[in-house]
């Protein structure tokens, strides 16, 4: 089994898909997005591979939805160089020719941990656990580790916010998360308080100290992906190596949502088998299997079905920069809306992952009909 970048060895040596398989792929995910009534969404890692492809595309009109790419700004060799810009410059530079009335590509994605399983490559503020003891607290090996020196992290994060980018960090434990928050307050002190709003990926774990700095400093939390239920990688082997009281607040939506910050949440498609986000809002609510089971995670995290909902639409779009046009249904809003075959307001909680949806329409557009 080869986890994280150990893929990179089998990846390296595959020949590469054509261009007119990434069109093909690309847009087969788009007509699946539609099939479940995601009128918006954001691509949290764009490279080059796929820079222009979503460009024609968008121009061809054959992507429906609006959609922001986020930029990977990784480093260059093996070392951070000194200029504060690494891989990726040349498409940050040319992002505006490449975008259209419903594609940007002004966010840039930062990532600055790994997952925390059994490689530890997440960075974590408590020493990771084995065989059911808690690691020497001596070791910083034990602790995961920050891919993003913290220098050269403060240099990019404060010319990114100056230039008008959103930054999507990739933030698994709560240490990154917090290094995040640390580098947006270091930004806001150095370029003023009108900068755009940054958020943090992925939150699977944050400390209860660090909940309320994201609404102090004008950042979302963007909880993904869609594994706040129990399933055999949350519940047994992330689990062993983090101990089971820090599993009691296995991605804190309540908390955050009771701290007043924008709270929104993600699918990580394809890293994860289903971009369903109907999966998503029940067991957001039940903190259980989808369709029920004895066994909880989290369940002291679980939130309303009527916030859960709020989360997937209303607050979405606010993330995606466009809450004015879309995210509710109301007066002067873009007709971005679906038709499903029951009401989801009063259809018990365990069948919603099972939604079905009849159409779905982008600017008063149908865009997807089930039986077309």
């Amino acid at each position: 089994m080869l986890r994280e970048t150990a893929t990179y060895l089998v990846e390296n040596i595959l020949p590469p898909p054509s261009k007119e398989f990434r069109r093909r792929a690309l847009t087969n995910a788009t007509q699946e997005m539609l099939s479940f009534g995601i009128t918006s969404f954001m691509d949290a890692s764009v490279r080059k591979e796929n820079f222009a492809i979503y460009s024609g595309l968008a121009a061809e009109g054959k992507i429906k939805q609006k959609v922001r790419g986020c930029i990977v700004w990784e480093k260059r060799g093996k070392e951070w160089g000194k200029a504060g810009f690494e891989v990726n410059d040349r498409m940050i530079e040319n992002r505006a020719k490449h975008s259209h009335s419903n594609l940007s590509f002004d966010c840039i994605k930062l990532i600055l941990d790994g997952v925390p399983t059994e490689s530890r490559t997440a960075t974590m503020v408590e020493p990771y656990f084995k065989d059911g003891k808690q690691l020497d607290g001596d070791d910083p090996r034990n602790f995961g580790f920050l891919m993003i020196p913290q220098p050269v992290l403060n240099k990019a994060v404060a010319n990114f916010d100056r230039q008008g980018f959103r930054i999507k960090f990739h933030a698994a434990g709560d240490k990154a998360a917090r290094a995040a928050l640390d580098v947006v307050e270091y930004a806001r002190s150095v370029n003023g308080w009108g900068g755009e709003l940054h958020h943090v990926g992925h939150s699977t774990f944050v400390t209860e100290e660090d909940i309320p700095r994201a609404a102090r400093l004008n950042v979302a939390w963007d909880f993904s992906p869609y594994i706040w239920y129990p399933t055999p990688m949350a519940s047994v082997d992330i689990k062993r190596v983090v101990g089971e009281k820090l599993m009691e607040r296995w991605v804190p939506i309540r908390d955050a949502i009771r701290s007043g910050a924008l709270v929104t949440a993600g699918s990580d498609w394809s890293i994860v088998p289903s971009v369903n986000p109907w999966l998503a809002i029940e067991t957001m609510v039940t903190r259980e299997k989808p369709g029920g089971s004895k066994e909880t995670l989290g369940f002291g995290q679980s939130v309303s079905r009527y916030e859960a909902f709020r989360i997937m639409t209303e607050n979405g779009a606010a993330l995606m920069g466009h809450r004015n046009e879309v995210g509710t249904i109301e007066v002067g809003m873009k007709a971005d809306l679906l038709v499903t075959e029951k009401n989801l307001m009063t259809v018990p909680i365990y069948e919603v992952h099972k939604t079905k949806v009849l159409e779905t329409y982008i600017n008063g557009e149908r865009v997807y009909d089930v039986d077309s």
